[in-house]
């Protein structure tokens, strides 16, 4: 009875594991936009983390939706202030 309890148990736990979405597929409602930092840091969950921390993270997310989608993510000058970038979502 064990042996055939046992693999009911496993497949009911996967089965109900939600499926999260990657990052490209959170940020396709902003296809064709160009979001400033905060924006991005909002959709990536970092508004909590400290400035260093949440840039680390935010670095590590586009690199990974641009792997999944070349040039998903790109960074480009801000018209309104050279200092700053936008990020221009491609997906």
């Amino acid at each position: 009875i064990f042996l055939l309890g046992l693999p009911l148990v496993i497949w009911r736990i996967k089965r109900k594991k939600p499926k999260e979405l990657t990052w490209a597929e959170k940020l396709k409602p902003y296809a064709g936009q160009a979001l400033t930092r905060d924006q991005l840091n909002e959709i990536f969950e970092l508004t909590e983390r400290s400035l260093d921390t949440a840039k680390t993270f935010r670095s590590k997310y586009i690199a990974e939706v641009n792997e999944e989608v070349p040039n998903g993510i790109e960074r480009v000058p801000n018209p309104e202030d050279r200092r700053s970038y936008l990020y221009k979502i491609n997906l």
